[in-house]
């Protein structure tokens, strides 16, 4: 996976590099490396089929706010487990750890399982 993907993956999510950083559990230092494809660090396997799970649910996720909130609370490992939990498909073969409510809220809303405050208050 090379920088422009992974710049990409992260564009898509609305993520800082700090905030990608903090889901995949590394250092913004190591998300700016990758980007900036430095020729001495690069994701590692495990690392590549994180950010091949974070691009899988990017592309599922309805609401990328609710998604971003989740993985910004609780990373990556804890929201592939919360998916698993909540009945959605499991994505990258990466199962995580049990979630709390709120991330498990933000989940049901990134897939629209439940209803978000903001439809709600258009209807």
């Amino acid at each position: 996976m090379n920088g422009d993907e992974i710049k990409m993956i992260r564009k898509n999510l609305v993520m800082t590099q700090a905030d990608l950083a903090k889901a995949l559990g590394v250092s913004f230092s190591t998300i700016s490396r990758w980007e900036n494809e430095n020729e001495k660090e690069h994701p590692s396997d495990s690392q590549v089929d994180q950010l091949e799970a974070l691009k899988e649910l990017s592309e599922k996720a309805v609401n990328k706010n609710a998604l971003r909130s989740a993985l910004k609370n609780a990373g990556l490992g804890a929201v592939i487990g919360g998916m698993a939990g909540l009945g959605l498909p499991v994505v990258g073969g990466i199962f995580g750890s049990v979630i709390g409510a709120t991330v498990g809220s933000l989940l049901k809303t990134a897939f629209y399982l439940t209803p978000s405050k903001d439809s709600e208050e258009k209807d």
